[in-house]
């Protein structure tokens, strides 16, 4: 029972953050106007509040193991194309076992918007980095800024 529950809140989590990554054609290219001046330095949008020292424990089975996400606002910023951003820090571990240790960064625009604006990701084997790939900010080689959306709406 504490299984399905894990699952379905983090279901819920994730619809609530992608509900406006919507793509109706996937040959249209996403490329949002993005002006600085209309990005605020605090989120306080009443869905996905960061308030910075807040943390998110998700605990839940996987092929046995037992897996704990950890989502920690912290109470540093990270300038994205001229953006004020919020960095979230979200550790993932398996058995007590750290498996990724990201740094996501996030803002809000004055219609208080959230928008996912990038990562510094690192997936560990063994207590080694064994890849980045996860990693983008937008403007950068890869992915591009067609990955940022606004997924939670005021």
């Amino acid at each position: 029972m504490k299984k399905f529950i894990m699952i379905l809140l983090i279901g819920l989590f994730l619809g609530v953050v992608t509900s406006g990554c919507e793509i109706d054609d996937p040959d249209d290219a996403y490329n949002p106007v993005i002006n600085p001046e209309d990005f605020v330095d605090t989120i306080d949008n009443q869905y996905y509040p960061m308030t910075p020292g807040t943390t998110f424990t998700y605990i839940g089975e996987i092929e046995g193991e037992t897996e704990e996400i950890r989502v920690y606002v912290t109470n540093e910023t990270r300038k994205v194309m001229g953006i004020t951003c919020v960095v979230v820090r979200d550790t993932v571990t398996v058995d007590d076992e750290l498996v990724e240790d990201t740094y996501d960064w996030y803002a809000q625009d004055m219609d208080g918007n959230v928008w996912y604006m990038g990562e510094d990701s690192k997936e560990y084997e063994d207590d080694e980095v064994v890849s980045t790939a996860g990693s983008w900010e937008p403007l950068s080689t890869a992915p591009s800024r067609e990955l940022l959306c606004r997924p939670i709406h005021s």
